[in-house]
């Protein structure tokens, strides 16, 4: 896929949006859950606390007894997981059985009485375990003795629940991650639709195959749309107003070319050859400047949007036979090699103007054949013109074309054939390569 696809960055995009959404809820998830599971912790270690108090007995001596003992079993097995000690002033450390022979060993603060502080310390067994610690202060009034009673859990079990609670997070997120891409994909597919169905009928248009892009589109893309259609009206307004001018300049030119014509045969019969000859010079001049810039006006239509399919067969039959008539005496044998299907992808006129400027030229230094074909190929439309005269010098194909020069200055006619084929292959967008025919004379190959 492209990197410049639209498709392409809308999916990243989608894909980066949920991979940073479902990141920070499975963080999220993870830390409430563990905040909740420690919280539970607490009051259980809270609740186990104060069965301890409601069972503290001071001793004589200030000892401290605890009867009954916490009911819960863990206590009572060594290592068992849950843990109690209280400490008193002397010294004198009373332990759960599940202490076994470890110590809880708190961290030297002070713990004013009735509050509680939370640790995380070393427990027994090398377990790492979560203290409730708390101040308080039994006996009579006129012996009280300070003692700190501290509960703890192992942080193993609630670190297992934390940790296969977030395994089940992170695949069930996983899992939506997917989904939601694959949905993205689809979002996405269905969302630029319109676009690929735009660039159809766009390519219709530019085919030939319809006038105006057609369709019903969604509200997004139809101004768009509206705005093409606009457009190739406006251009096939141009091109026809450029047409139009042409034929006025042709027009305009036709009546004082035939004025300085007329003159220059006159000065000619009074004897004036000389300023005859420079009056012709300069008619044949004005003549040639003034074919060149009508058929550059034709090719307007070259670099429309909008192209038609045209059959290149029954134009090249129509320059066949009207060429055969002026060059019937001269007993030429005309050859044309074109499938019915061959199209041509633009302006009649521009077709029409480049056949017959090429088998024009072939007629003229043809000695007895020229041969016209055309198909089309994995590259375009491809056309080729050829005869069997003398064709061109070895070495120069790339020099005339780029020069426009006159290939046929010893023949009649304007010499400007070649040059404007030229300039409606370049206005197409298309390649021509003069070479050597079969038969020994020219051939053109045109790829359009």
């Amino acid at each position: 896929m492209d990197s410049k696809s639209l498709r392409l960055r809308l999916l990243l995009a989608a894909i980066v949006a949920i991979g940073v959404a479902l990141s920070l809820s499975g963080v999220m998830l993870s830390r409430l859950f563990a905040q909740h599971i420690e919280t539970r912790e607490l009051a259980e270690l809270e609740n186990h606390q104060n069965q301890i108090i409601a069972s503290l007995t001071l001793q004589p001596g200030s000892t401290i007894e605890v009867s009954p003992p916490p009911a819960d079993p863990r206590f009572s097995t060594p290592h068992g997981g849950l843990y109690w000690q209280i400490d008193l002033p002397t010294g004198q450390r009373e332990r759960s059985r599940s202490l076994w022979e470890a110590e809880l060993i708190l961290p030297p603060d002070h713990v004013p009485d009735g509050t509680r502080h939370r640790h995380t310390i070393a427990g027994p067994a090398n377990q790492r375990v979560l203290a409730l610690e708390r101040g308080l202060t039994v006996g009579p009034d006129n012996a009280p003795v300070s003692i700190r009673i501290a509960v703890a859990v192992d942080l193993n079990e609630m670190n297992a629940a934390i940790a296969g609670f977030q395994r089940v997070v992170w695949v069930s997120l996983s899992i939506l991650g997917l989904a939601l891409v694959l949905a993205s994909l689809g979002q996405v597919y269905v969302g630029l639709r319109p676009f690929e169905r735009l660039r159809i009928a766009l390519k219709r248009v530019h085919s030939g195959e319809a006038g105006h892009v057609s369709g019903d589109f969604v509200s997004e893309v139809q101004p768009l749309v509206d705005d093409v259609n606009a457009l190739l009206d406006r251009e096939s307004l141009n091109r026809q107003r450029a047409r139009e001018r042409a034929a006025d300049l042709a027009h305009g030119f036709k009546t004082p070319l035939a004025v300085l014509s007329a003159v220059a045969r006159e000065l000619s019969r009074d004897g004036r050859s000389e300023a005859a000859r420079e009056i012709n010079a300069q008619i044949d001049l004005m003549g040639r400047h003034v074919t060149s810039e009508i058929a550059r006006a034709r090719t307007v239509g070259a670099t429309s949007i909008r192209r038609n399919a045209v059959p290149v067969k029954p134009i090249a039959d129509k320059i066949v036979v009207a060429l055969g008539r002026i060059s019937a005496d001269r007993g030429l044998h005309w050859s044309v090699t074109i499938p019915p299907a061959t199209a041509f992808a633009g302006d009649e006129n521009d077709l029409l103007e480049l056949l017959g400027n090429l088998a024009d030229n072939a007629a003229k230094w043809a000695r007895s054949r020229v041969n016209i074909s055309a198909s089309q190929t994995d590259q375009g439309l491809v056309i080729r013109v050829s005869d069997d005269g003398h064709g061109i010098p070895p070495g120069s194909e790339h020099e005339v074309i780029l020069r426009g020069r006159r290939l046929d200055e010893s023949t009649d006619g304007s010499g400007l054939g070649l040059s404007i084929v030229a300039k409606i292959v370049e206005a197409y967008k298309g390649k021509i390569v003069l070479g050597k025919s079969a038969t020994g004379g020219l051939e053109v190959t045109i790829t359009l």
